[in-house]
Formats: C-alpha cells, structure tokens, sequence
C-alpha cells in the first residue's frame, strides 16, 4: 500500500491541502472534479515534482510515504520529454533508458517489451515512423505505451482518455485492468470523461477546491451526485456488458 498526504502545497496559497489517499497493491483510483480542481497537480503532487509550465514554487510541505520515485511512471508532461524527429520505437524505447548501462545498446528484455506493448494498443506498424506524423491520438497512446513500458509499481495517468479514438480507448481500459490483474502494480488515472474513468477505476476520489471531497465505489454514483460537483442535470445508466455507470447529459435550455 502507498499512502499519500499533502498537507499544503504551494506553501504560500495551498491549491492543494489537506489531502490524503491511500493506494492498495492492485488497486486502479480515479480522480475526478470539475476544471480547476487540481486533479493534475494532485498527479504532479504525487510523482514527486511540479510542472515548470505552471511557474510554481518548489514545493516544501508534500510528504509521500513508501514511495519509491524510481518505482513511478507517469503520462504527466514533465516527465516524458521527446524529440519530433525520433521515431516512435526510439521514443518508447527510451523509456527504458534507466536499465541499461551508459554507451551500451538496449536489453533484449526492453525491445521486447517496447514490441509487446506497442503490439497490444495496435501501433506495432507505426515504430518506424517519426513522433512528428503520428496524429494526435496516435500520439497520445505513444505517451501511453511510453509509461506502461516501464512496468512500474505505480502507474500516474493525466486526463488518460483525452484524444483518444474509441481503439485507443478500448485497448487502454483493457491494459489496464491487465496492468494491476497481478496485485503488484497499481495506477492512479484522471479524466473529464466520467464515463470512461467510472468504467475503468476500483474507485474514485471527487476533488473540489483542491481537496478530496469524497471517495466512492463507482457503482454508488448518483445524479445528485454529478449534479453537486459539475452542476449539470445527468441521467445514470448501467452499462449492459459490463454493469457500470454511465453518464447522459441532459439538454440544457
């Protein structure tokens, strides 16, 4: 289990405070909240450093318990940089860079994985091509697999279905459920699409103001619910396949 608390963060305007979450072996969370919430700086929070793009001050008042940052992957900006000439198997096999010794070649253990991951979210026939041509979701799902590939004990993924086709998002709830299947590997996952976050995640934690509100069973969510968080009348439904709720906007006079 990874236990996480922030006590206030930044220091001199607290975004984010009084935050705590504790994360079980095998467990898939999923943040949800409306816009400025700080769902994306609780993730930066939690990986262990901030976006340089928000100018914020390095933090002081964030503690992580049992985290390990080596042992982290993440979707987050920061910690994906790339080059738009390098082809997609180059970029993803980067990822893997920490494993192997400085000046040497990659294991064959890593071009493996780089091939079973890039052939499970259906980009197996795009590892030749430059990061500069891939369409937008082509991209996104390279960042996707970039993360996956290092295996790592906890997974961060930042507004994980954003850009996504409907492939892309069908492979990534499948990866995963089959990520965390062992009980070993866990992810934390966020998303304006409470659909997909409802269908994918154990349980979700709400955000508002910059502070976790309330943690739900996905299956106990309500209209009224909805309603409090994002203001908006909604209808809930169950999936048919898989029993999950769905969310229908109404239309808005």
């Amino acid at each position: 289990m990874i236990k996480v608390n922030i006590e206030s963060f930044p220091a001199n305007n607290s975004l984010i405070k009084n935050i705590n979450i504790s994360i079980n072996d095998g467990e898939i969370i999923g943040i949800a909240g409306p816009p400025e919430s700080c769902k994306s700086l609780l993730l930066s929070c939690i990986y262990g450093k901030l976006s340089a793009e928000q100018n914020l001050p390095f933090w002081k008042r964030v503690s992580s318990n049992n985290i390990n940052r080596d042992l982290i992957a993440s979707t987050l900006s920061q910690s994906n940089p790339y080059n738009t000439n390098d082809t997609l198997w180059q970029y993803l096999l980067s990822s893997l860079n920490f494993k192997k010794k400085l000046f040497s070649p990659h294991l064959k253990e890593s071009k493996d994985t780089v091939i079973s991951y890039s052939d499970r979210f259906n980009m197996s026939h795009l590892l030749n091509r430059k990061l500069s041509v891939l369409t937008d979701s082509q991209m996104k799902l390279a960042k996707i697999i970039f993360t996956f590939v290092r295996e790592a004990e906890l997974m961060l993924l930042d507004n994980a279905f954003t850009s996504l086709d409907l492939n892309g998002v069908q492979c990534l709830q499948r990866e995963i459920k089959r990520y965390t299947a062992t009980g070993k590997r866990s992810v934390v996952l966020s998303d304006h699409d409470l659909t997909y976050l409802f269908h994918t995640a154990d349980s979700v934690y709400f955000m508002h103001n910059g502070t976790i509100s309330e943690h739900i069973d996905p299956n106990d969510i309500t209209a009224d619910i909805i309603r409090k968080y994002f203001g908006v009348e909604v209808l809930i439904s169950r999936n048919i396949y898989s029993g999950r709720p769905q969310v229908h906007l109404f239309p808005r006079n």
